[in-house]
C-alpha cells in the first residue's frame, strides 16, 4: 500500500466529514500520528486503521480493497468516460458501453454496479427503450441499495436524476421534495455544491413551467450565487437565461431582463454553445 496515497485519502475523507485532526483522533490515537499518517510518513496499525475507517463511516475494508486493487484505476477511468459521455448527452454511446459489460455484473464491484445501472437506466429512458415508470421504478431500487462503498455522494446524484424524471412526468410532490432534501444536504464537499447548482437550476425550471415564477426565481438565483462562489461557469448561461425569461413572465425592468440574456449569450459563447446561442438569437435578439 503506498503510504502517501493512503494519506491523502485519509486527509480527504476527513475533510469530507468535517473533522479537524484532533477531533478525528479522539479515542483513536494520538493528534500527531494522525498528522504524520496524512503527511505519507508511517502505516498505522490494523487496528487503528479500522478505527478510523469507522469513524470516518466508510466500510473497514475501503483502504486495503480500493488503494491496493489492480484494476482501481481501469474503474476509474471508466466512470469518468461515462461521466463524459452523459455530459455531452451521448446516451447512446452511454448505453452500449454499458450494455457490454453488465453481462458480467456479478464480477462487478457492487458500487460500480450501482453507478453503471444508475446510468444505464437514464441513458435507457432518454432513448424510449423504457418508459418513466420503469426508469422510476428502478431508481428507486438501486436508492434501497447500500453498497457500503465509498462515494457517499452517489445517492444524491441518483436522486437528482429521480427529481428530474419525476417532474418531466408532473409528479411534483414528490420531484419537489427530493430537491429540496439535496439542497439541505450538510456534507461540504465541492462536487455537492456543484449538484446544488444543477438541482436549482432544475428545480427553478420546474417551478418556472408551472408558472410559480417567484419560488422559480428564488432558486434560480440560489444556482447563480453559488456558481459565483464555485467559480463553476457549467450551468451559468442557463441560469442566468431563465432569470431572464422569469423576469419576463413578471413584468420586470427592460434592461435587467437584457442584462441576464447579455450574460447568458456572453457565457454560452464563452463554452461554445452554439446551439443555445442560436436560440437566443433566434427568440430574444432584441435583448441582445
Amino acid at each position: 500500500m503506498d503510504k502517501e496515497r493512503l494519506g491523502r485519502e485519509l486527509k480527504r475523507w476527513r475533510k469530507i466529514r468535517g473533522f479537524t485532526q484532533k477531533q478525528l483522533a479522539e479515542n483513536v490515537c494520538h493528534q500527531s500520528e494522525i498528522s504524520r499518517l496524512e503527511a505519507g510518513e508511517v502505516f498505522p496499525s490494523i487496528d487503528v486503521l479500522h478505527l478510523l475507517a469507522r469513524k470516518l463511516k466508510i466500510p473497514s475494508t475501503y483502504f486495503f480493497e480500493v488503494l491496493i486493487h489492480d484494476d482501481v484505476e481501469y474503474k476509474k477511468a471508466f466512470k469518468e468516460e461515462i461521466l463524459t459521455l452523459s455530459k455531452n448527452k451521448d446516451y447512446k454511446k452511454i448505453y452500449q458501453m454499458i450494455d457490454e459489460v453488465l453481462p458480467q455484473k456479478e464480477a462487478i464491484h457492487p458500487e460500480l454496479k450501482k453507478f453503471l445501472l444508475w446510468q444505464y437506466y437514464i441513458a435507457a429512458y432518454t432513448l424510449n427503450k423504457i418508459n418513466s415508470k420503469s426508469c422510476i421504478t428502478e431508481l428507486n431500487l438501486l436508492l434501497q441499495k447500500d453498497t457500503y462503498g465509498t462515494d457517499v455522494f452517489l445517492d444524491l446524484h441518483i436522486k437528482n436524476s429521480l427529481a428530474n424524471i419525476l417532474a418531466e412526468n408532473k409528479s411534483y410532490a414528490e420531484s419537489d421534495a427530493i430537491y429540496e432534501e439535496i439542497l439541505v444536504e450538510k456534507v461540504v464537499s465541492k462536487s455537492i455544491d456543484i449538484l446544488k447548482v444543477k438541482c436549482n437550476y432544475n428545480f427553478g425550471k420546474s417551478l418556472f413551467l408551472r408558472k410559480k415564477y417567484h419560488q422559480a426565481l428564488q432558486y434560480t438565483n440560489q444556482g447563480i450565487a453559488l456558481s459565483q462562489i464555485l467559480n463553476d461557469m457549467s450551468l451559468i448561461g442557463h441560469l442566468y437565461c431563465q432569470k431572464a425569461y422569469i423576469l419576463e413572465c413578471i413584468d420586470g425592468e427592460y434592461e435587467e431582463i437584457s442584462s441576464n440574456f447579455k450574460k447568458a449569450y456572453l457565457f454560452f459563447d464563452i463554452l461554445e454553445l452554439t446551439y443555445h446561442k442560436k436560440i437566443l438569437l433566434d427568440k430574444k435578439k432584441h435583448y441582445i
